[in-house]
């Protein structure tokens, strides 16, 4: 796939990604569309809570490396990789040991929004 199209496919997933994320987790979630900057790790879509969510919409699957990078990026909040390959659901892939933080920083951002 040339750069382009790989750059049209990734932006697309992303705003899918956000989509989805924000109707099963009843939250806004949005595609973050800030630039690359080196050493500064942004989150593909906005962050819910104090999570980190990094989007993969790719045929071929790395998830031990892309939880890397969303551990590597997240920065102390909780990694997740929301992943698709062709032709497939979403997924979200999540450290077993991170699940309850995941499930407390959605609930904190549900009581934020009807503000509780």
């Amino acid at each position: 796939m040339k750069a382009k199209s790989a750059q049209r496919k990734g932006k697309t997933g992303e705003v899918e990604a956000a989509r989805i994320l924000s109707e099963i987790l009843g939250v806004p979630v949005r595609r973050e569309s800030g630039p690359y900057l080196p050493g500064f790790a942004a989150p593909d879509v906005s962050r819910v809570g104090n999570i980190h969510i990094e989007v993969k919409r790719r045929q071929h699957t790395n998830l031990t490396a892309w939880l890397r990078q969303a551990t590597q990026d997240a920065r102390g909040r909780v990694p997740v990789v929301c992943h698709r390959p062709n032709q497939a659901e979403w997924m979200l892939t999540i450290r077993l040991n991170d699940v309850i933080r995941f499930c407390r920083e959605v609930a904190a951002a549900k009581r934020c929004l009807k503000g509780v």
